[in-house]
C-alpha cells in the first residue's frame, strides 16, 4: 500500500501555504496546545512574521529535525484563551479578491478592530502598512481582535 492511498496516510498538499499555517495555528489553538510544529517554506516564514508582529502568533523558531527544515509556532493566550481565533482566508489558488487604494481608504474607515491582510508588491502586509506605502494588492484575509 502505497502511501496517500487511503485515509490512514493521508497525502498533505503544501501548495497554499497560508491556508496550511493557519490550520495549523487555529488546530493548537483550539485544543489548547503550546505549539504546533509545520513545514518550512520561505512564503510560510514571511507569513508568520506579519502575524507574529499583529500579535495573532505568540513567537516561532526554526529548527532542523530529521534532517528536514521545521517551524515551531507558538499561539498567543491570554488567561489560557486564545488571541484571536477567527482568523479568514478569503483569497484562494482560484480565486483572489484585488482590492484599489480607493478601497483601501474606504476599508480602513469601516474596518473598526478588526485586522487585514493584504498581498501586494510589497510581501504580505496589513491594511495600515499598504496605506503607509500607498500600495495596493489582492485581500488574503482578515481576523476581529
Amino acid at each position: 500500500m502505497s502511501m496517500g492511498s487511503s485515509p490512514m496516510f493521508p497525502t498533505i498538499v503544501y501548495n497554499y501555504s497560508w491556508s496550511y499555517v493557519l490550520n495549523a495555528i487555529n488546530w493548537a489553538s483550539a485544543h489548547k496546545k503550546f505549539y504546533v510544529e509545520i513545514r518550512y517554506t520561505r512564503k510560510a516564514f514571511l507569513f508568520l512574521n506579519v502575524l507574529k508582529k499583529v500579535g495573532y502568533v505568540g513567537n516561532f523558531y526554526v529548527f532542523r529535525k530529521n534532517n528536514l527544515i521545521r517551524i515551531r509556532v507558538v499561539p498567543s493566550y491570554f488567561k489560557s484563551q486564545a488571541i484571536a481565533t477567527k482568523l479568514r482566508i478569503l483569497s484562494s489558488p482560484a480565486q483572489s479578491y484585488p482590492v484599489s487604494l480607493r478601497s483601501l481608504y474606504l476599508l480602513k474607515k469601516r474596518s473598526g478592530c478588526a485586522v487585514y491582510l493584504f498581498s501586494t508588491s510589497r510581501g504580505v502586509i496589513t491594511l495600515n502598512e499598504a496605506l503607509k506605502f500607498k500600495v495596493s494588492g489582492h485581500m488574503l484575509g482578515y481576523f476581529l481582535l
